[in-house]
């Protein structure tokens, strides 16, 4: 087994374990085909679910940009002795 299908397997055993209610689950293979599949057979559901993953993904990213350009903490270059 190589690393990146370790990845693929953790992903997919960390979803089993999560309980989920539905899943859509994309993919892209060695020959670089994509792969999707949803426990839901409704287009519309599995269109909604990719663009809310879409949306907080963007929302994770915008705000650790945000966080990336606060300062660091001050830090005193001569300690107290």
């Amino acid at each position: 087994m190589t690393e990146e299908t370790n990845q693929v397997t953790k992903a997919l055993n960390d979803a089993i374990e999560a309980n989920l209610q539905a899943v859509v689950v994309s993919g892209v293979d060695a020959n670089g085909q994509m792969f999707m599949t949803s426990s839901n057979s409704s287009l519309p559901f599995m269109h909604w679910t990719l663009n809310r993953s879409v949306f907080e993904l963007g929302l994770f990213e915008k705000n650790n940009a945000d966080n990336a350009k606060k300062d660091p903490e001050s830090v005193d270059p001569e300690p107290k002795k």
